[in-house]
């Protein structure tokens, strides 16, 4: 579990550096390292930057094989189409409309929640039968 984490973990810092390039390029890096060392063999005093500088930010346009299978040398391009059709459409019906009738009653909680005696007033005193 840690040797994927780590390998997830370097796939993902190297694509940071280029968030555009296809991940898939980086199949390609053998044939970079053997390209490179094939390199080394013609021109023994040049360096690794001089060899990407070559191969990669000079204008000369090279057709052979082996330059088209470096990686970023090629670009893969996918495209995805969403087609949907309507199914089973939900028909709409109309139905009549429904008329609530309500009596104007008055009517209060406090009166029904509470029994007052009339009979008696706030200035009466309580008395003892």
């Amino acid at each position: 579990m840690r040797l994927i984490t780590i390998v997830l973990a370097a796939y993902f810092f190297l694509l940071s550096f280029a968030p555009n390039m296809q991940g898939a390029q980086l199949l390609n890096l053998s044939s970079f390292i053997d390209h490179y060392e094939q390199h080394l063999e013609t021109n023994p005093s040049s360096s690794l930057l001089t060899f990407v500088k070559e191969h990669y930010f000079s204008q000369i346009n090279d057709l052979d094989k082996e330059h088209n299978s470096l990686p970023l040398k090629t670009s893969i391009n996918n495209s995805v189409g969403v087609y949907t059709c309507e199914q089973n459409a939900i028909k709409f019906i109309p139905f009549e409309e429904i008329v609530f009738s309500t009596k104007e009653e008055k009517f209060t909680v406090y009166e029904e929640a509470y029994n007052f005696n009339k009979f008696h007033s706030v200035w009466h005193p309580p008395r003892i039968c």
